[in-house]
């Protein structure tokens, strides 16, 4: 989570740069010629559904912006809220979290609330831990997954350097083969699979940046 957070810091200084210079000398460059570029970052917080259970996860995210209407950037989410499992009578702690990359639309951004529409494409894994452990490093991994999350959603311009999106979708996750747990008599207690992790979602995404004019 720390490297994600220096990309993303990174991503936003690049953004801000490059529409300071572009802006202050009016040199030649690639994208001097009508386009502009800015930048933003910010946290993410997101409500889903995992293992049947609500869930919440936080993270971030930030992302290159092309004429205030377009973005390429990358995100990091993880979960925050405990996801209990019960395997032969023992509790666990289900963590589920995933990064990768972030691109999007803004529409009529200078309006006071506008649309916006994105999709995440990441990577991550599954890990179990028994509850009792929880502050040891003692995780089983359950697997690694792909995770694809289109989203649609209204955005709010609370200053020019500040805006708030709320957004709802679907997460799809692949990848994670089926685990089975079985009791003593080879009895299926408990199976966790893609199912578990796919779900509808709802996101608040606190923007901060500069959005170009």
């Amino acid at each position: 989570m720390k490297t994600l957070n220096l990309i993303f810091a990174l991503i936003l200084f690049l953004g801000i740069t490059v529409s300071a210079q572009d802006t202050e000398n009016r040199q030649e460059t690639l994208f001097s010629r009508g386009t502009s570029v800015s930048g933003f970052g910010g946290p993410i917080v997101e409500f889903s559904v995992v293992k049947g259970q609500f869930s919440v996860s936080n993270g971030g995210g930030g992302g290159v912006l092309f004429n205030q209407s377009f973005f390429l950037g990358g995100y990091g989410m993880n979960t925050s809220n405990r996801l209990a499992i019960n395997i032969a009578n023992t509790n666990h702690r289900l963590d589920f979290g995933h990064g990768g990359f972030w691109l999007g639309y803004i529409d009529s951004y200078n309006k006071l609330v506008h649309f916006t529409g994105s999709l995440r494409l990441g990577w991550g894994s599954v890990t179990m831990r028994e509850s009792r452990n929880f502050g040891n490093n003692f995780n089983t991994r359950l697997g690694n997954c792909f995770v694809a999350t289109p989203e649609l959603g209204f955005e709010l311009n609370i200053t020019r350097f500040f805006r708030i999106a709320a957004t709802a979708g679907y997460r799809i996750v692949a990848g994670i083969s089926e685990v089975n747990f079985t009791d003593a008599q080879g009895n299926l207690i408990e199976k966790i699979n893609n199912s578990d992790f796919s779900s509808p979602m709802g996101a608040l995404t606190f923007k901060f940046g500069w959005f170009g004019r």
